[in-house]
């Protein structure tokens, strides 16, 4: 009796369960694994992704409520002659020059007016974050900027994932159908070689 490796034994009982299995069959198998593998993964990264841009940006939130005061300004006049400038309240305006009160010292900026601010006519009075030292600290974060912020990343990382997820797959399927047109180019030339005999 001869002697054949257990590597090769065992290779010859897994042909013999699927003596019909082609090359292809297995290959198809291996493909349809990789893409599935890989569609996961994207899914893992998509949402990893995404809790990391709301942890950030509530964590941005969260600072500047816990590091800021808010004061009361007043829009200061750049132009006699400009008329007021009504602006949607859930529309940030242009910048505006405005002023306000810090350790009974005056200070004036440039600032981005907060989105509820209804009209930048001089001599309007609004609400500004300053930092400790008195310095205007930036437009407030909303919960609504924080949820904005979190379903743009989520979108972004959705169609980058699909995107990749895409480009495997119709590699993939070329790949599968290169190795079809093989197999059957290399089964025609042996049974016509057959027949000829």
């Amino acid at each position: 009796m001869r002697w054949t490796p257990r590597r090769q034994r065992y290779a010859q009982v897994r042909r013999s369960r699927h003596p019909f299995t082609r090359p292809v069959d297995r290959l198809a198998t291996r493909l349809n694994l990789l893409l599935a593998m890989v569609t996961a993964l994207m899914i893992i990264l998509s949402t990893g992704l995404t809790v990391l841009v709301y942890d950030a940006a509530q964590a941005r939130a969260t600072h500047q409520q816990t590091h800021t005061h808010l004061v009361a300004a007043t829009i200061t006049p750049t132009n006699d002659d400009a008329p007021s400038q009504a602006v949607d309240p859930g529309l940030r305006t242009e910048p505006t020059a405005v002023t306000w009160t810090w350790a009974g010292q005056p200070r004036t900026d440039i600032i981005d007016l907060p989105p509820r601010t209804s009209r930048t006519s001089p001599g309007t009075q609004t609400k500004i974050l300053v930092d400790p030292a008195g310095n205007w600290a930036g437009p407030a974060i909303t919960p609504a900027q924080v949820t904005g912020t979190t379903i743009t990343a989520l979108i972004g990382t959705l169609v980058a994932a699909s995107a990749l997820t895409i480009a495997l797959h119709t590699w993939c399927s070329r790949t599968l159908d290169r190795h079809r047109q093989r197999y059957w180019d290399e089964s025609l030339h042996r049974f016509f070689a057959t027949y000829d005999r």
